[in-house]
């Protein structure tokens, strides 16, 4: 910790023990930094994990509505036969 330097109004965040338990050591606590920043825990994920899961949950829906598309289609031309 004695070598991370931040101006004032700058955060940097680190994993929660929670999410990352190598970063126990760190006690989840904040510290301030040499030139007045901040070193402080964070517990959500980074923004790249939310947009990759809401990306999957879009192609699934996607994936779905396309599937029972064709469901309907073949159970109709089965009918028109």
């Amino acid at each position: 910790m004695a070598n991370l330097h931040a101006p004032t109004g700058v955060r940097i965040y680190y994993a929660a023990s929670a999410v990352n338990g190598f970063n126990s050591y760190l006690m989840d606590k904040t510290y301030i930094l040499d030139g007045g920043g901040l070193f402080l825990p964070a517990t959500v994920p980074e923004p790249n994990v939310l947009l990759l899961a809401m990306l999957g949950v879009g192609f699934i829906r996607v994936w779905r509505r396309t599937r029972a598309t064709r469901s309907v289609q073949e159970r109709e031309s089965i009918r028109a036969k």
